[in-house]
């Protein structure tokens, strides 16, 4: 804490690790609120190639500009850690996200093999929600999944469309488009699932809804479906290699990710998330809308047995000194809940 540095960053990342693993989360929170404004202070959050552009008050510099693409890719990594951290903390404490659209604008981190190898290459940006864009009663649909790099955009325009990976999926302009993905690995995935999971929460769980006013449980139920289809889309649109998080090119050998992994069960857990009040309603929400709330109970139910199967799988077949994060435990608790929940239902 004496001074600001990328390593002095790093070490504070792991100290919070240590201490949510270690059953002491609430020691935690306040090292996560300090990394989250330091990797601001650090200029983590944006790209080097963003600062050509400065306000007339320029912010104090605290880093020198990184030597080459291998060190700007370690800070990119440092911050996609200092993320996904502030977005487990909002999770599992219901509290605010404190990194947010006007704070970041930031690419995602390179496939590792290509890092490990200092091979350069460009990733896409990362789309971070608006939190007014994403408010109740305002479509969500053509928020976008990623944004172009500005090399891309014609100058002539002076606009940034949006972009949203996979095909089909509605643009602004009415275009479909795609981004490619081909340069990133399984931490960039783990980093998408587990904003679906924040936005499950931010954008759903925690919008305050008077459930008696027909029109505002309507607009509830859309973001519910928006959410629901961008959750699917997600995992649809995986490339082949990512859709099982065993990697390993021979059938016989077992070798899971730990990126990858987490991936599968965070996104599955979005997924019991999203509908498990609408599974399990309230008794007097019956009288305000009729809810689908079969399908969505067995929605649950799959995502919780998959995320049973992988967890069993990784901890069967993966050596004893691998990682096992604690958003991991937090995934297999809620999937326990449900299939407990389930097993004590009265056929």
């Amino acid at each position: 804490m004496d001074r600001l540095s990328v390593e002095n960053l790093q070490a504070l990342v792991i100290i919070a690790f240590h201490d949510i693993g270690s059953g002491n989360a609430s020691k935690a929170w306040s090292i996560v609120g300090s990394l989250t404004r330091t990797v601001e202070y650090l200029q983590l959050s944006v790209e080097a190639e963003d600062h050509e552009k400065q306000p007339l008050l320029k912010p104090l510099t605290s880093l020198p500009p990184p030597q080459n693409w291998t060190e700007e890719e370690e800070r990119r990594r440092v911050f996609w850690n200092v993320f996904n951290l502030d977005r487990f903390c909002s999770v599992t404490t219901g509290w605010n996200t404190s990194l947010t659209s006007d704070d970041v604008h930031r690419r995602l981190p390179a496939d590792g093999g290509l890092w490990h190898r200092e091979e350069s290459v460009i990733t896409p940006y990362f789309g971070i929600w608006d939190r007014s864009a994403a408010k109740i009663g305002k479509s969500i649909a053509l928020l976008p999944a990623h944004y172009p790099s500005p090399e891309a955009v014609d100058a002539a325009s002076q606009t940034v469309a949006p972009l949203a990976r996979g095909p089909g999926i509605a643009l602004a302009s009415g275009e479909s488009a795609t981004v490619d993905m081909s340069t990133v690995g399984a931490f960039a995935y783990c980093i998408e699932a587990t904003e679906s999971l924040s936005r499950v929460t931010t954008y759903f769980l925690q919008q305050k809804i008077n459930f008696r006013d027909r029109q505002e449980v309507s607009s509830w139920l859309t973001r519910f479906k928006e959410l629901d289809l961008r959750l699917v889309y997600w995992k649809m649109f995986l490339p082949q290699k990512w859709k099982d998080s065993n990697i390993s090119r021979q059938p016989a050998l077992i070798n899971m990710d730990p990126n990858l992994t987490l991936a599968h069960v965070t996104h599955n857990t979005s997924m019991i998330l999203l509908h498990q009040r609408i599974a399990y309603p309230e008794a007097d929400w019956a009288d305000i809308v009729k809810l689908p709330s079969f399908c969505s109970a067995e929605t649950c139910q799959v995502a919780a047995v998959e995320t049973a199967n992988i967890t069993q799988k990784y901890l069967k077949y993966t050596p004893d000194n691998s990682p096992v994060t604690s958003q991991f435990a937090f995934c297999a608790f809620v999937s326990a809940r449900v299939l407990l929940g389930e097993f004590f239902q009265p056929r």
